[in-house]
């Protein structure tokens, strides 16, 4: 069993620096009385997705469950499986301009398709949203039938109460009896302004670092 991991911190382009609240950061299902203070030229979130909140900054995470009604520029999301960040801005301003962040792997070649999730810690210093799902490699992995879930992908969302800035971490682990190249994850392809900016940067940054083991 071989596992690739990742670890990106996507930052939000902010300028202040203010205390951490009191009351930590949450994550939880986002609801209709949370959608009444969030907005922006490009926000989508609805009832049933999940929500990450602290005193900066807030983001949707598309549920794996829905089937939105705005369009997925990557083929293979055709699928039911979502888990991607679909929003993301500065608490209560209403200044999302974010489409989404696609989970690639090799370069944009394959796509990281989510269809499990869980809210690992719901509040405090750090709360934390988990994906799981499958790196589709075709004739290799597929989310279907369960003898096709070779490359199995976790990717975990974590906000920090006083950060501005999502931590993102995708571990993919082979289940192949042999090797198989994995070079790269990534969130690098980012849509904006209904458009695709690959390998781009938009109000959102990137480190990484992905050691194999």
């Amino acid at each position: 069993m071989g596992k690739f991991k990742l670890s990106i911190a996507a930052f939000l382009v902010l300028g202040f620096a203010a205390a951490p609240s009191a009351w930590g950061a949450e994550a939880r299902l986002l609801t209709a009385a949370d959608i009444v203070n969030m907005g922006g030229t490009d926000f989508k979130g609805g009832p049933g997705d999940l929500l990450l909140r602290n005193d900066k900054i807030e983001v949707v995470i598309l549920a794996v469950t829905v089937t939105p009604d705005f369009g997925i520029p990557v083929v293979s999301e055709t699928l039911p499986g979502r888990g991607v960040i679909i929003d993301a801005g500065t608490l209560g301003d209403k200044n999302d301009q974010l489409g989404e962040i696609i989970h690639v792997a090799n370069l944009g070649a394959n796509v990281l398709f989510y269809d499990g999730s869980s809210i690992t810690s719901a509040a405090g210093p750090t709360a934390s949203i988990e994906v799981t799902g499958v790196v589709i490699f075709d004739g290799v992995s597929a989310p279907s039938p369960a003898t096709s879930r070779t490359l199995l992908a976790k990717t975990t969302y974590s906000l920090t109460d006083g950060n501005s800035y999502v931590d993102i971490t995708t571990v993919v682990t082979n289940l192949l009896p042999f090797p198989f190249p994995i070079f790269s994850i990534a969130d690098v392809d980012i849509t904006v302004s209904r458009g695709r900016l690959p390998f781009s940067r938009f109000r959102l940054a990137a480190t990484s670092r992905h050691p194999s083991t």
